[in-house]
């Protein structure tokens, strides 16, 4: 399971530092492929974050030494995947002062987008290689 979160967090750092991924051509054609799917991979990105969030918090799994590191990888998923999915969550928003305090949030996180988005790359890395 710690792999697969780790090419997750890899797909949406890609996603989140296109710019930068961008500039080989490679990155351009899968950046491409996955754009059609971008909104969805920021809803799932949400609800995986929370999920593990909750799981970090209440069931106070702190005894493990990478809790930190499991506590910004939740954080980096749900902030990366609000600005990502940011059309399709707005789509579920009926309420225009829920709609209103959504899009001041995901403009305070859009600026730090590009560094989220490597952060996000650097830590799904590190997931891969401490589940092999």
């Amino acid at each position: 399971m710690v792999f697969i979160l780790g090419l997750w967090l890899v797909v949406l750092g890609a996603l989140g530092a296109s710019s930068l991924v961008a500039k080989k051509e490679a990155g351009r054609k899968a950046l491409a492929a996955l754009e059609p799917y971008q909104g969805w991979i920021g809803v799932i990105s949400v609800v995986l974050g929370v999920w593990r969030f909750i799981v970090l918090i209440f069931l106070l799994r702190y005894a493990s030494g990478l809790w930190l590191i499991s506590l910004a990888v939740a954080g980096l998923l749900i902030c990366l995947g609000l600005v990502l999915g940011v059309g399709i969550i707005e789509s579920f928003l009926k309420d225009p002062a829920g709609r209103a305090n959504f899009d001041r949030l995901v403009a305070k996180l859009t600026p730090y987008r590009q560094a989220l988005g490597v952060v996000a790359m650097v830590l799904g890395v590190i997931e891969i290689l401490s589940a092999l």
